[in-house]
């Protein structure tokens, strides 16, 4: 008998094992959703600078697991897609033992949102050979929570190597200068070069005989504005620290200049103390950045040229049906032309919002709505007096596609307040709010204290057009009414 108990008692645990394991997955598979709706919020810069980046590119969830890695990653690794997206870097036989603790412990400060400084570590290619890497995390955010990390490896094999063999052969390291397909260069304390290789020559257009000896403010291979910056690392190569990279404008001989990102390394021949310099071409690269962001800048004008555009011609639809209503005697028809006038004033707004705003994507809300709702009480403070009203909308942001809906929502809903909620000029209050919580979901309340609604009416199965508009609007948000009686009439609208 106790031997069945224990039995069954295992079963359980096993069973309770089971099912917590169920929740982890669903909260890491919600965590993955949610770093895709990150990539996709950036998919054009994203793409733009995740396939043609020259360093390897891989996105991680918190776990570890590799979610995206870019084609320069597999093809400096020779790996294929399906060998390391999908699986946790703890797993991947590219990553030796030390590597792993490595990773394992930046990861630890991941998950308490640390900022990680660069690192070095060692990663086999599917060769075999051992490739050293320059390790960068960013973080990846939404709302705050950290959700993952894109991590950027730069192959620095050469560079170690250059480093480690100087120590020991000078003539070694004239092989690494004349092959290297980067500048490398060498200078002194002082910043005279003391030999560069072909690439170095070729950079700078000055043969190497022209270099030897001179320093950089004598060859006016900066222009004067960046000398202080060189300076300033010089200083930090005589502390016996390294650099970089970083981006400087080079002057060549011919007249032309270059962009390069340099990195310098303090190193030792023969007992004395020198720099060595590499400096990477990297002008077609910005080049092709300032032609993305030229791009960018020129499709963000025309977003706004095309909702300003909108906006005016749903201002001169606004003006005609206003000139037509003056011509209309039949007070029926004169009230319909005047909450049609309404109905697009609202969306003519959301658009000029658009417009000014400085992020195209999200549009301030609650500026929005002071404006609509000042209009309307312009509208009907000429036929009666008007009631108080009371805005409580703050930090609200929402997307064209849900602002409009939204917008024409409360029109329809501030309108029929005013129109039938005090009659005979009776005193109360209008009250509009909005506001949102951690988890994205929106409130919007639209409240009087006027007469109240008729207790027979159904607003899911009314014929009036305004109710039947809230309704689909409501819909098309994928939003939830409620509707209370108590005190006037109090509209919730959840999405």
């Amino acid at each position: 008998m106790k031997h069945k108990d224990k039995t069954k008692n295992q079963n359980i645990s096993e069973l309770e094992k089971l099912q917590e394991r169920i929740k982890e997955l669903e909260i890491l598979e919600t965590e993955h959703k949610r770093i895709e709706e990150i990539l996709l919020e950036h998919k054009e810069e994203f793409k733009a600078i995740f396939d043609g980046a020259n360093n390897g590119i891989a996105v991680l969830d918190m776990t570890g697991k590799l979610i995206r890695v870019n084609k320069y990653m597999l093809d400096v690794g020779g790996y294929f897609e399906e060998e390391l997206v999908g699986k946790r870097f703890n797993l991947l036989k590219m990553f030796p033992p030390k590597s792993i603790a490595k990773m394992i412990s930046v990861f630890s400060k991941i998950k308490k949102g640390k900022d990680v400084p660069p690192y070095e570590m060692e990663l086999f290619v599917k060769s075999g050979k051992k490739k050293t890497v320059e390790v960068r995390n960013s973080l990846l955010r939404k709302k705050g929570k950290v959700m993952g990390t894109i991590v950027v490896l730069t192959d620095i094999t050469e560079q170690k190597l250059a480093a480690e063999e100087l120590k020991s052969s000078e003539e070694r390291l004239k092989i690494l200068f004349e092959f290297a397909p980067d500048a490398y260069y060498l200078n002194d304390l002082k910043g005279n070069f003391i030999d560069g290789n072909k690439a170095a020559e070729k950079l700078v257009d000055f043969k190497r005989d022209e270099l030897i000896g001179k320093s950089f403010l004598k060859l006016k291979i900066l222009p004067p504005i960046q000398i202080p910056k060189a300076a300033a690392l010089l200083v930090k190569n005589m502390l016996g620290h390294p650099t970089g990279p970083d981006e400087f404008i080079l002057n060549r001989k011919d007249g032309n200049q270059v962009t390069v990102e340099i990195s310098t390394f303090p190193v030792k021949i023969k007992g004395k103390t020198v720099v060595l310099g590499n400096a990477r071409d990297i002008t077609e690269r910005k080049q092709a950045e300032e032609k993305i962001k030229a791009s960018l800048k020129e499709k963000d004008l025309m977003l706004r040229e095309i909702h300003h555009r909108v906006k005016n011609n749903m201002q001169i639809i606004s003006s005609l049906l206003r000139l037509q209503s003056r011509k209309v005697k039949d007070e029926t028809a004169l009230d319909i032309f005047k909450v049609s006038q309404n109905r697009i004033r609202s969306m003519a707004f959301i658009h000029e919002a658009l417009y000014q705003s400085e992020n195209l994507a999200m549009i301030d809300f609650s500026i929005y709505i002071k404006k609509l709702i000042t209009h309307l009480f312009s509208v009907y403070g000429t036929e009666t007096k008007l009631p108080n009203l009371m805005l409580n909308v703050k930090d609200v942001y929402l997307d064209i596609n849900r602002a409009i809906p939204c917008g024409l929502i409360i029109n329809e809903l501030v309108s029929n307040s005013l129109r039938h909620a005090f009659p005979d000029s009776r005193k109360g209050e209008i009250t509009v709010e909005m506001r949102s919580d951690k988890k994205g979901k929106y409130t919007l309340i639209v409240k009087d204290t006027g007469i109240g609604m008729p207790k027979e009416l159904n607003i899911q199965k009314t014929e009036t057009l305004g109710m039947q508009l809230v309704n689909d609007l409501a819909e098309q948000i994928d939003g939830t009414i409620e509707l209370n009686r108590i005190g006037g009439t109090t509209f919730s609208i959840m999405f």
